[in-house]
């Protein structure tokens, strides 16, 4: 997980480096209004580092004094851009082909996206996929703590045709193989039950067992005390501070030993991630990106609008990196954004949006049937239509934690804490889970049980969104055969 250098010590940019690079924030969107825009090829290109455009995506928070004010465009444009290099696939242990790593050490660096070659909504939508794919972290697999060697004992999952998916090579140097990270493809990919690869899926990627086996790794080059003392938690406090709510969520950490820091990343569920911005405690779903550009919030707690292409650009850009040199009033994370940030160019970002635009779900193998009949009158009969209104299955609203009674932590107690909570589209709930905007369901069948709302095994109680959950069994089962169809 984190870089050792000879002495056992560990710099906070390796470490932030490590962190940003498996737990990369990634929800994106899309819309139609018109801002300042740049011509390219025949498409308007919009400016992601718009001012005013940053300002009025943003959600108030629930303290409005506190809503984040992001850098200037200047300093947005002082950051390198990111030079996309062709990336190749990463294989699992013995299903690479014969001689695949000394055949990449012959391949030469080759640039791949070039705006100019560029000319229809299709080739920008291709394109985008380069850039889905682009890592902004670079790393060697030999020493990286989050290298392919470690993943059959995390768990992750294999792609029928050997490779993970997650992850890609990078040669931008010749005889020099490279690790990718950060890339969207990171968070948004998932490898279904056959072995078949949906991008901008909510990704089934297991971070929290990855990184606490990289933890466990670290404590053995170390003293445990001493890393989470002077590295793991001054790193952990930037994610999560918050210091005008009490109690600050990084308080917490304060406290916690190594190990419990390690058991509660390790009990992460794949599709969950530890993401900048929210709570130790609260960790979020890992939205779908597919259907994305109808939907009008971005985040679980509804942080941005979406209404343009360009505010699509724009949450990428913060996603990526961009959001470290903002302020929430008088707090800033750091003084200076870390030297390795790197930022699409606008063009790359224009590519990305238009990729995402043009995704489309698996084919859908649960089709209309008696059963699920039934379950669309139990749905309408329930009022689950009123909020999950159709076509898109959501009314495109937040409404407040206190509202739904879902856990407020993310939506009072975190710098992402808009006190509500964005009404998500039931469409794709087939091949999507875990379930809820913490992800603690990890089915239908368990997110409409009723035992939930106490805890079910080791796991703490899911209150809140009650709908569903006293139908008897069988209304159960022709309610989910119908949500499975969406």
């Amino acid at each position: 997980m984190i870089r050792r250098r000879a002495t056992n010590t560990f710099s906070m940019d390796e470490f932030m480096n490590t962190i940003w690079n498996t737990s990369r924030a990634a929800t994106l969107a899309s819309g139609l209004l018109f801002l300042s825009t740049a011509t390219c090829q025949g498409q308007n290109i919009p400016t992601t580092w718009d001012e005013a455009a940053l300002a009025s995506m943003q959600t108030p928070l629930r303290d409005p004094s506190r809503t984040p004010k992001h850098m200037s465009a200047s300093d947005y444009n002082r950051i390198p851009a990111l030079v996309i290099y062709r990336t190749y696939p990463v294989y699992a242990h013995g299903r690479e082909p014969a001689g695949y790593l000394e055949q990449l050490r012959s391949v030469e660096p080759e640039i791949v996206f070039d705006p100019a070659r560029l000319h229809s909504p299709e080739d920008w939508a291709r394109a985008g996929e380069l850039i889905f794919d682009a890592p902004t972290f670079f790393d060697d697999p030999a020493k990286s703590r989050t290298s392919p060697q470690w993943f059959p004992a995390a768990g992750v999952p294999i792609a029928s045709d050997g490779t993970y998916p997650y992850s890609r090579y990078v040669i931008r140097k010749k005889g020099q193989i490279e690790l990718g990270g950060n890339a969207c493809a990171d968070c948004h990919t998932k490898v279904m039950p056959d072995g078949s690869v949906v991008k901008g899926a909510q990704g089934n990627f297991p971070m929290g067992a990855l990184n606490s086996q990289g933890l466990l790794r670290m404590a053995k080059l170390g003293n445990p005390a001493e890393l989470l003392e002077k590295n793991v938690k001054p790193l952990l406090t930037t994610f999560f501070a918050a210091p005008w709510i009490r109690p600050d969520p990084a308080e917490r950490l304060a406290k916690l030993t190594w190990e419990q820091v390690t058991d509660l990343i390790s009990k992460m569920p794949a599709g969950v991630m530890l993401r900048d911005g929210t709570t130790f405690d609260a960790p979020p779903q890992i939205p779908d990106l597919i259907g994305i550009r109808d939907r009008r919030y971005l985040n679980h707690t509804g942080t941005h609008l979406h209404r343009t292409i360009g505010d699509l650009m724009r949450y990428s850009a913060l996603a990526q990196g961009a959001e470290l040199g903002s302020s929430w009033g008088d707090f800033r994370l750091v003084k200076e954004v870390p030297p390795f940030i790197r930022r699409y160019t606008d063009e790359a970002l224009y590519a990305l949006a238009m990729y995402l635009y043009a995704l489309k779900p698996p084919v859908n193998p649960n089709h209309k049937d008696k059963q699920s009949i039934a379950g669309s009158i139990i749905f309408e009969r329930e009022g689950c239509g009123n909020c999950h209104k159709a076509p898109l299955y959501t009314n495109n609203q937040l409404i407040p934690a206190s509202a739904i009674g879902t856990d407020p932590e993310l939506a009072t107690l975190s710098r992402k804490g808009t006190g509500k909570y964005k009404v998500p589209s039931l469409k794709g709930v087939w091949y999507r889970g875990p379930f809820g905007h913490g992800g603690a369901s990890p089915t239908l069948e368990d997110w409409l049980d009723l035992a939930r709302l106490k805890g079910v095994g080791s796991r703490k109680p899911v209150p809140g969104h009650e709908y569903g959950l006293l139908l008897n069994p069988r209304e159960k089962s022709e309610l989910i055969a119908f949500l499975r169809t969406l």
